[in-house]
């Protein structure tokens, strides 16, 4: 393989740009198959479907964890995996991945679990918390290696393109096992006897399993993996710095477009009430519907899995209305979407409004971001469209600083409810009249 080595001149002589554009023609054929891809998805979802992060929640909160340090936890990790995202994507686009840290990786994952589980056993709530953000950072860097890939690779097997419908499938057998067992054998109850002498809770089962089927997964993305002929030789550090020094340089310039503008701050507030939702709405359905309906862990399973389904069919959707209404009125449909599931939580939380709620947070979720995507596409160019995908990636991460821990604090002192309805009402009251005013300075142009 030959190897530029760049990382002292390129500087000087070539902006991030080029390295973002830097291609190579000359490339092993991949000798991964659809099996391969198949195997790795059944096994990914299987064990994503076992530790659940709503189940995984709940558990936080039953060993002791106020509502508070769980917001922050799960914000940290978000920040950071997104952190870890932004600049996986800007490495891979010039280095070539390595077989030895992907498994060396996946060896830290496997212990990032056992710590878990260790940390649920023992109530050590910062034990608990910490695993939880490195699985979230690992994760993310293996999901990032499997994305490179995938997308080449559907290009030559188009049957790939129907995975995700077969990863919901073994998502949602996986979600029901895991909810089952976390029902019938809790964290202070019914136990499994393991041999003669030792009974441990349900979830010790479940993160072992996990385990298993992550490691079976990693050996998968081994095969998957392949060598592009040549690459640059820089270091993780020089990348970050030159992708912060192009945010530096494209946020003025974008932000002058009232557009983008606006695109960055719907996606950015939809962004974070979806993740204040991801962090409490489990936690609510368990608390509130712990005796009614499947029940416990059951009732967050099927919640869940009707949002999935609904996610399957919300991209057809999507881009019908686009294409009949337009991008900024469905823009504003799915803004009004997303905002009746935190608000349906708040004036009517029983399990019928709250199922048809998360059908409509999915699919507006899904008109928003293609409405965004589309109106993005519109008024910028391509190079200017990669740069503020660039930028936009690194500048959402700001308000989750302030917005994720204030949150965090309303859903401990204030309670769920009321932190459901200022969700809710920020995107109706704040979001919503900047579609409107978008479209009163562009006048009778068609956004």
């Amino acid at each position: 393989m030959a190897i530029v080595d760049l990382s002292d001149k390129v500087s000087q002589k070539t902006g991030n740009t080029e390295l973002r554009n830097f291609r190579s023609d000359n490339s092993e054929p991949s000798s991964a198959g659809i099996t391969d891809y198949m195997g790795k998805e059944f096994f990914d979802k299987f064990g994503f479907g076992l530790v659940s992060q709503q189940f995984l929640n709940v558990l936080f909160s039953q060993i002791g964890a106020s509502y508070f340090l769980i917001g922050i936890f799960h914000g940290l990790r978000d920040l950071l995996s997104i952190f870890t995202s932004i600049f996986m994507q800007e490495y891979l686009r010039i280095r070539n991945p390595v077989k030895w840290r992907i498994t060396f990786a996946s060896v830290l994952l496997g212990i990032g679990y056992v710590l878990l589980a260790i940390g649920l056993f023992n109530s050590n709530i910062l034990l608990v918390g910490f695993s939880m953000v490195g699985i979230g950072i690992i994760t993310t860097y293996f999901g990032q290696i499997y994305s490179k890939y995938y997308v080449m690779d559907t290009r030559k097997y188009s049957k790939l393109r129907n995975l995700p419908s077969y990863g919901v499938f073994v998502l949602i057998i996986s979600l029901v096992f895991g909810a089952f067992v976390l029902d019938r054998f809790p964290v202070y109850g019914n136990l499994i006897q393991f041999g003669v002498g030792l009974a441990l809770p349900g979830y010790f089962l479940l993160i072992s399993l996990a385990v298993i089927c992550f490691i079976i997964s990693m050996m998968f993305l081994r095969r998957i993996i392949w060598q592009q002929k040549f690459e640059i030789k820089a270091s993780f550090w020089f990348v970050a710095k030159e992708h912060l020094q192009v945010v530096w340089r494209n946020a003025p310039v974008l932000f002058s477009n009232k557009i983008v503008m606006i695109s960055l701050l719907a996606g950015t507030m939809t962004g974070i009430v979806q993740t204040l939702g991801n962090v409490y709405y489990g936690l609510f359905i368990y608390k509130a519907f712990k005796y009614v309906g499947f029940g416990g862990y059951m009732n967050i399973a099927m919640i869940f899995i009707i949002a999935i389904v609904s996610m399957l069919l919300s991209s057809i959707i999507a881009r019908i209305l686009s294409k009949k209404y337009g991008n900024l009125p469905v823009l504003t449909f799915g803004t009004v979407m997303v905002a009746l599931q935190p608000l349906a939580y708040y004036f009517n939380p029983n399990l019928l409004s709250i199922s048809m709620a998360t059908v409509a947070g999915a699919i507006g979720a899904s008109l928003v971001g293609l409405a965004i995507g589309l109106l993005v596409t519109h008024a910028l160019s391509e190079d200017e469209r990669s740069r503020y995908y660039t930028t936009f990636s690194f500048l959402i991460t700001l308000p989750y600083l302030l917005f994720v821990p204030i949150g965090a604090w309303i859903a401990q002192a204030l309670g769920f409810s009321l932190l459901f309805l200022i969700m809710g009402s920020i995107l109706l009251v704040f979001v919503v009249p900047m579609y409107f005013l978008l479209q009163v300075s562009l006048g009778k142009r068609v956004a």
